[in-house]
């Protein structure tokens, strides 16, 4: 169980990380917060999921890249930038970019979806995947 949720927070938060027992506690914390399922495993991440979106925020809260109801930008960036070895010069002003998009929601969730998908837009699915 413990490696399917590491494999499911790497899936969802696109951040290579140890599957440390911090982090596995942070993913069944945030699984069982939002009820989600770990049998999304393997599959594309639905954006439209209001379960998947809260999932993604919930992880975006526990690593401290959404603060207080907003995605902080330089956090943001710096968990973000190792993912995408490929972006340009211009990449900390598209994340920023992508949080301001994203801090235009008042939701929590829906804000970390649009800050996600928007990321995506700009620069592809992440090297982790």
């Amino acid at each position: 169980m413990k490696l399917i949720l590491c494999i499911l927070g790497i899936f969802f938060f696109a951040e290579k990380i140890r599957c440390d027992d911090e982090w596995l506690k942070n993913i069944e914390e945030c699984v069982e917060e939002v009820d989600f399922s770990p049998e999304v495993i393997g599959k594309p991440l639905d954006l439209s999921d209001p379960k998947a979106k809260c999932f993604i925020a919930c992880i975006g809260e526990k690593y401290d890249v959404i603060k207080d109801g907003k995605i902080d930008e330089d956090a943001y960036a710096e968990k973000m930038k190792k993912f995408y070895p490929h972006a340009d010069d211009s990449y900390e002003s598209k994340i920023k970019e992508c949080a301001s998009e994203g801090n235009a929601e008042s939701d929590k969730c829906e804000m970390a979806a649009v800050a996600k998908k928007c990321l995506m837009e700009h620069f592809g699915e992440p090297k982790s995947y």
